[in-house]
C-alpha cells in the first residue's frame, strides 16, 4: 500500500499505555472488503441436505454423480457444492446462529476501522479485543467458531485460532466472572392454568387451538417455533406428528421420538 494513501490515528484505549492506530484503506482495498463480505454472506445462506449418497456406497454414488456431471464446468460446480456441504453439513439447523455471530465479529471490525484490511482471517490482537466484549465465555466460544466456519468456506487460514493468546482470552472471561445468575422463568403448571384460562375464555376458535398448542409443547418440553408449530396429526412422518400407540400419545420428531401421557 503506497504512503499517500494511508493516514494513521492515535487512539487512547481503556489502559493508559496502551495505544493503537487506525488504518484508513485504498478504494480498491474497501472494494476488496466488501466483496468478501458479499461472499461471506452468500456462502453462509441455508442449504439443503447433501443426499448424493444415500443409499449408495462410495463407489455407486460416484458413479450417480458421474451420470450427470460431464463437462469441466460441471465437476467444479460440483465440487465447490461438495465443499460447502462438507463444512456446513454438520451445522445446517443452526446456520441462522452461524450466521449472527459472524455478523457481530464483522461489524465489530467495521468499528475497530478493519485493521489489517479484510475482514477475515481475523487478527490476533482483533479477536482478542473482541472477547473483552463477552461476559460469557461459551457465548465467545461459540461465536469465536461461527467466524472459524466462516473462514473455511472462503478458504482462508484458521491458524490464528489455535493460537495459545486466544485461550488465555477465553480463561480470562471465566475469571472476570460478570455474567451473573439470571432469574428463572420457568413456565410452571400455575402459569399454564392461567394461560388457558385465559384463552378459554376469549372464546375463539384460534384461542383454542393456541391453548392446545401451548398445551403441547408444555407437556412434551417443546421449543414452540421450530418444533411444536410443525406437528401434524397422525404418523405421517415429516418434521413432527403426533399419533395414539396404545393408550400412548406420542410425538415422535424428525431427531428425537418422545412419550407424553397415557390417555
Amino acid at each position: 500500500m503506497q504512503k499517500e494513501n494511508l493516514s494513521q490515528v492515535s487512539m487512547c484505549v481503556r489502559r493508559a499505555t496502551t495505544c493503537a492506530c487506525a488504518v484508513c484503506l485504498s478504494g480498491d482495498e474497501r472494494y476488496s472488503r466488501v466483496k468478501q463480505k458479499h461472499k461471506i454472506e452468500c456462502l453462509m445462506k441455508d442449504r439443503a441436505v447433501f443426499t448424493e449418497a444415500a443409499g449408495f456406497g462410495p463407489r455407486d454414488a460416484l458413479k450417480r454423480v458421474m451420470s450427470t456431471v460431464k463437462s469441466e464446468a460441471e465437476k467444479n460446480a460440483y465440487m465447490q457444492g461438495a465443499r460447502l456441504d462438507a463444512i456446513l453439513g454438520s451445522c445446517l439447523a443452526s446456520l441462522p446462529s452461524v450466521r449472527s455471530g459472524v455478523r457481530c465479529y464483522l461489524a465489530f471490525a467495521d468499528a475497530m476501522g478493519h485493521k489489517g484490511g479484510m475482514y477475515l482471517p481475523p487478527r490476533l490482537d482483533m479477536l482478542l479485543t473482541w472477547s473483552t466484549l463477552f461476559r460469557s465465555v461459551g457465548t465467545f466460544s461459540n461465536y469465536m467458531g461461527h467466524v472459524k466456519t466462516s473462514c473455511l468456506l472462503i478458504g482462508v487460514s484458521t491458524d490464528v485460532f489455535k493460537e495459545p493468546a486466544v485461550k488465555r482470552s477465553k480463561d480470562a472471561i471465566r475469571k472476570r466472572n460478570i455474567a451473573g445468575q439470571r432469574d428463572k422463568m420457568w413456565i410452571q403448571m400455575a402459569l399454564l392454568g392461567r394461560v388457558m384460562s385465559w384463552c378459554d375464555q376469549q372464546g375463539t376458535s384460534l384461542a383454542k387451538t393456541l391453548a392446545l398448542l401451548f398445551l403441547t409443547a408444555y407437556v412434551f418440553l417443546l421449543r414452540l417455533p421450530s418444533e411444536a408449530l410443525p406437528i401434524a396429526a397422525g404418523n405421517v412422518g415429516g418434521p413432527a406428528c403426533l399419533f395414539l400407540e396404545g393408550s400412548e400419545l406420542v410425538l415422535r420428531l424428525a431427531k428425537r421420538s418422545l412419550v407424553g401421557m397415557s390417555v
